[in-house]
């Protein structure tokens, strides 16, 4: 039975070959924050459409990330963390206002925190 008092879990969805340097940096650092409810940090191909549409936000975890996770995501409206050194992403980012561009593992564990805070900033 759902507990509608119940706080919900927040999910993390990670989209990427691999993480890259600044993005394993800002996973450690992300995990050891104090947190009221620790969301959980999913790859983006473990997650049907349906599983990604529930995501908090989509985090772009490699600059060479391409494709169907980030197209999923956008049709679902979710904020996009993308990184700085994708031009092609970070534009898009800026074009269509669907999320956060970050540069470092500093700026990558605030963006999360901020748009997993305000998960009501969902584009449409």
């Amino acid at each position: 039975m759902n507990n509608p008092h119940a706080e919900q879990t927040r999910m993390v969805v990670c989209a990427g070959r691999r993480f890259d340097g600044r993005c394993e940096q800002a996973v450690s650092m992300f995990l050891s924050r104090q947190m009221a409810s620790r969301p959980y940090l999913v790859m983006s191909d473990w997650l049907d459409e349906d599983e990604l549409a529930r995501a908090a936000v989509l985090w772009v975890v490699d600059s060479e990330c391409a494709g169907e996770a980030i197209e999923t995501a956008l049709k679902f409206g979710l904020p996009l963390l993308i990184p700085g050194d994708n031009a092609q992403l970070s534009t898009l980012c800026e074009t269509l206002r669907c999320g956060l561009v970050y540069n470092d593992a500093v700026e990558a564990v605030l963006c999360l925190e901020y748009l997993i805070r305000e998960e009501g900033i969902r584009h449409r």
